[in-house]
Order: C-alpha cells, then structure tokens, then sequence
C-alpha cells in the first residue's frame, strides 16, 4: 500500500480465467424453412458491414406458430450513410436500388418520391420471402447451428380489410 491509501498495481492480485468463461454469447441463431412468412416492422438502422454502407430493417416473423416473435432482418446497400451508424440514422438510397424498388413496391403511392419513411409500415403485416444463410461473407459454409434465416425480399403490404 502506497502512503495514501492506495494499492500499487504490483500488490493486487489479479484473478484467473473463470472456467465457464468471461463472455457470454446472447441469444442464438434460428433458421426457419425458406419460404413466404409475415412479419412486423420493428425499427431500422444504419450500419457499415466490411466496409459497405447498409441499412438494416428489423422485422419479427408475425404467426401464431413456433416462429412467432422471432427477429428477422432485409440488408440494403445504400449509396451514402448521411451521419454516424445508429438506430433511424440518415443514408442516400440508389433510385435503381433493392430498398427503393421494394418501398415503392410496398407502399403503392408514397408522398414523396423522393423520401423514404418506414414509419408507414408500423402495424401493418408486411409479406416477405425469407431464405437461410448458410455461407459466411467469405464463401466459406456455416455449421448447421450458426445457419440462419434473413429477409431476402418485401413482397406487399396484407390487406387486413375482411369486409365483403
């Protein structure tokens, strides 16, 4: 102990490796069969992912089966993140590209063509194909158990209108 309360850091012990670990690995990864499933809007956000610019929407599979509630999530490319990666962060979306072919898809006359808000898709059950990643970004396979499902393309709004 040093004159002033303090330990130095020769006299503390530093303690061993836990046997289970330090680190924990959250949640896990589920493959659903490829297929159409309905899904929830949840949120979006901005990403970098090896080194591309991404917007990532957030869905969760909307069934009243085993799937249900499960996370599930559509990557775009975008052509420019127009502030920091965050939840609802800014981008510039190519005019050719997936995410502005999908939305104008899905919302059949937005407002603006030159803007797009996902705000419009909140509580709505949007129809979409999903697929199962089974390769890393490097080509090389996945073990069954790091397999997992992703959105790969929005097909339309379901019309919840019952009336005759």
């Amino acid at each position: 102990m040093t004159n002033q309360g303090h330990q130095d850091a020769a006299d503390v012990e530093e303690p061993g490796e836990l046997e289970e670990g330090g680190g924990v690995i959250e949640g896990g990864c589920i493959a659903v069969p490829d297929g159409e499933y309905e899904l929830r809007y949840e949120y979006y956000e901005t990403a970098l992912y090896f080194r591309s610019q991404k917007v990532i929407v957030h869905f969760a599979i909307d069934a009243s089966d085993e799937y249900a509630g499960l996370p599930v999530c559509r990557y775009y490319n975008v052509k420019k993140l127009t502030g920091p990666c965050r939840k609802y962060g800014g981008y510039i979306a190519p005019p050719r590209g997936a995410l502005a072919r999908e939305y104008k898809r899905l919302v059949s006359e937005p407002n603006r063509l030159d803007r797009i808000s996902f705000r419009v898709l909140i509580g709505k059950r949007i129809l979409a194909k999903l697929v199962t990643v089974r390769k890393e970004h490097n080509r090389k396979d996945l073990a069954r158990d790091d397999q997992y499902s992703k959105v790969a393309e929005l097909i339309r709004i379901i019309d919840d209108d019952f009336s005759p």
